[in-house]
């Protein structure tokens, strides 16, 4: 897209750890590309470890031929400034609700959102935390690992992916609401200029596999 894209990282009211992804000029993004890039891995070895658990691995410690993604980087500028829009003029921006997959995280999806963002989109990116996520962590730091009680092949129990699709969706009209409600949200949350504002009227959810339907019930649930 037209722009590069800056990154930064807030836990929203339900604990969920989320990632924003919004668009920057890319003279600032020449300045920080180098030095100032998030790690794939927010919680480093703890998610890696979670992430071969969650894969049927069952390791106590990262496995060797995974372990390179503890330096795996996000091609985005962490925690750089929103530079749009210097606060003197009003700006309103469509924002997108990412949900991940099963068994993942919402960092895997780094590269569709920071195509998305590219183009002008502020992109929310949560990890889930209804046991569907392979390993995240709320915000007073407690650990919630992927919930296998379902069994192998993960996809068999039907009524227990019920219970987590209503969960998601909870969560992400929740989410919804925290950033709709407080007309100064970004201001608060994520720094942002004044006058730039989240635009209500044009929130866009969206997913991959199970974070697909969860799109899908919350965009049923919030008409």
């Amino acid at each position: 897209g037209p722009f590069a894209v800056g990154c930064k990282r807030f836990w929203a009211q339900s604990g969920q750890n989320v990632l924003c992804y919004y668009p920057i000029h890319f003279s600032n993004w020449e300045g920080l590309r180098d030095s100032n890039k998030p790690d794939l891995l927010t919680f480093g070895e703890r998610a890696l470890s979670g992430i071969a658990k969650a894969e049927g691995y069952m390791a106590n410690f990262p496995v060797p031929r995974m372990i390179q993604l503890l330096d795996v980087k996000i091609e985005a500028a962490a925690d750089a400034p929103f530079d749009l829009n210097d606060g003197t003029y009003e700006t309103r921006l469509a924002a997108i609700v990412f949900t991940h997959g099963l068994c993942a995280r919402a960092e895997i999806y780094s590269g569709h959102c920071r195509e998305l963002a590219s183009f002008g989109y502020l992109v929310f990116a949560p990890d889930c935390i209804d046991g569907s996520s392979s390993y995240t962590e709320l915000a007073d730091g407690t650990p919630k690992h992927f919930d296998a009680s379902a069994g192998i092949p993960l996809l068999t129990d039907m009524p227990f992916r019920a219970k987590q699709l209503e969960n998601r969706d909870k969560n992400t009209r929740a989410l919804i609401d925290e950033l709709t409600n407080s007309p100064i949200f970004l201001q608060e949350r994520l720094g942002f200029p004044k006058r730039v504002k989240i635009d209500g009227a044009k929130i866009i959810l969206a997913g991959h596999s199970f974070g697909g339907a969860t799109a899908i019930l919350s965009t049923m649930n919030d008409v």
